[in-house]
C-alpha cells in the first residue's frame, strides 16, 4: 500500500508554515488563507486565492507606492470591515498600522530576483513562494488570475506601473489604473495554547 498524505481540520496550539484557515469575508466570499512565515509575535498570513478586483490607484501614478494607494485605502477601510471579528481581533497591524497589504516582490521572488527594477528590499522569500504552483490563483469562477503586488516599478523613470503576478506564476507590470486580483495579507498573534 501506497503512503497516503491526509489533511485533517485541527485547533493547534501554535501555527505552522502551511497551515490553512478557512475566512468567511462577508458580502464577498469564504477564502483559505496559509501560514507563510512565523515570528515570535506573529504569523503572516495570505489568502490562496484573490479576494477581489481592483484598480491600484484611479489615476494612472505609482508615485508615493503602495503606502499612498488607493487599494490600500480600500483594502483597510473598505474590505477589512467585512472580515470576521475573531479574525480581526486577533490581527497585528504592520510597521505602517494597517491590518492588510501586499505582498512584495521580493517576498515572491527573492531579494535580488529583478535588481532595482521594482526597488530594493531587505525581505527574504517566503518559503512556499519557491513553488511557483504556490505564486498562481484562482478567482472565485476558478479562472487563474493575475494580481496586485505592492511595489511599484521604478525602472526607465516608470512613474505609472506596479508589478502583478501574471496567472502563469511570473511577473510582470502594468499601469496603476488597471483592473487586477487582491491577494491580501495579514498577520495574527500568536497565542500558544495548552493541549
Amino acid at each position: 500500500m501506497l503512503e497516503v498524505k491526509r489533511a485533517q481540520k485541527i485547533i493547534p496550539t501554535k501555527y505552522e508554515v502551511g497551515d490553512q484557515i478557512e475566512i468567511d469575508i462577508m458580502q464577498f466570499g469564504k477564502y483559505t488563507a496559509t501560514c507563510q512565515k512565523i515570528d515570535e509575535e506573529t504569523s503572516l498570513f495570505m489568502f490562496d486565492e484573490v479576494v477581489s478586483f481592483q484598480q491600484m490607484n484611479e489615476t494612472c501614478t505609482n508615485v508615493g507606492g503602495f503606502a499612498k494607494s488607493d487599494l490600500k485605502e480600500w483594502m483597510n477601510n473598505i474590505l477589512l470591515i467585512y472580515f470576521p471579528d475573531d479574525v480581526v481581533w486577533n490581527m497585528k497591524t504592520f510597521e505602517d498600522d494597517s491590518a492588510l497589504r501586499l505582498p512584495t516582490v521580493a517576498e515572491m521572488f527573492g531579494p535580488k530576483a529583478f535588481g532595482t527594477r521594482y526597488g530594493i528590499e531587505e525581505v527574504e522569500r517566503l518559503p512556499l513562494m519557491e513553488n511557483r504552483r504556490n505564486r498562481i490563483v484562482s478567482d472565485e469562477w476558478t479562472e487563474y488570475a493575475w494580481y496586485w503586488l505592492s511595489n511599484p516599478m521604478t525602472a526607465l523613470n516608470n512613474k505609472e506601473d506596479f508589478a502583478f503576478i501574471a496567472d502563469t506564476g511570473r511577473i510582470s507590470h502594468g499601469k496603476a489604473t488597471n483592473i487586477y486580483g487582491v491577494r491580501p495579507m495579514f498577520q495574527l498573534l500568536n497565542h500558544e495554547r495548552s493541549e
